[in-house]
């Protein structure tokens, strides 16, 4: 029997999967890379129905390993429908980096876009691919407040 070598994203899984001490299969959604710091979104469950959202910061280490700092919960969870899921982070902050991040969990057929209105009246668009899918806004001011809307195939606003 040959063992292939772990990937470092196989790796994380492991790590992030150990720390929140689940069985379920954790899947790597992104990765922000910030000085020596890795910002890693995952899911967990499978590639027909997720079932949670996380961030979990990793570092590299002077033997270019990664080393996990920390497992990010979102601040508030909001269930939309039983295939729809929102999650804020207020805040994610690790070295000099900070940021809100919202991000909307799809298993649902329906959704085809995501707007995200910030305080200051700036409007984010995603449109909505594939199923499942999980929709991510970045890079919005710790200090704006925003607003979300999801719309369905028909254009009406998912409530």
């Amino acid at each position: 029997m040959i063992n292939r070598p772990k990937t470092d994203i196989d790796i994380m899984a492991k790590m992030i999967s150990k720390h929140i001490k689940t069985k379920e299969p954790i899947i790597i959604y992104n990765m922000t890379v910030y000085h020596d710091y890795r910002l890693t979104g995952y899911v967990i469950g499978n590639e027909d129905r997720y079932k949670e959202f996380g961030y979990a910061v990793f570092t590299i280490g002077k033997d270019y390993k990664y080393k996990l700092v920390d497992v990010i919960e979102p601040d508030k969870t909001t269930i939309i429908t039983s295939d729809i899921v929102v999650y804020e982070f207020s805040k994610i902050e690790f070295g000099d980096y900070a940021d809100k991040k919202l991000a909307i969990m799809n298993n649902s057929p329906n959704l085809s876009k995501v707007e995200v209105i910030l305080e200051n009246g700036e409007t984010k668009i995603k449109e909505v691919n594939s199923t499942p899918s999980v929709i991510v806004f970045e890079d919005i001011d710790v200090n704006l407040e925003l607003e979300y809307y999801l719309y369905g195939k028909n254009g009406d606003v998912i409530e």
